[in-house]
């Protein structure tokens, strides 16, 4: 941090592979609950700070 402000290190980020982990990983969860995930998503990177 300078003078008051954050230095962001944006990066790019795969969002369908960031999607898939999450929906693997929490389809576990779910589907011990009764509950099914869906994604449904664009392709594209997005930037996001580390």
């Amino acid at each position: 941090m300078d003078a008051g402000r954050l230095k962001l290190d944006r990066q790019p980020v795969d969002l369908a592979a960031l999607l898939a982990d999450l929906a693997r990983e929490m389809g576990r969860v779910a589907a011990a609950g009764g509950v099914t995930i869906e994604v449904i998503h664009a392709q594209g990177v997005a930037l996001a700070d580390g």
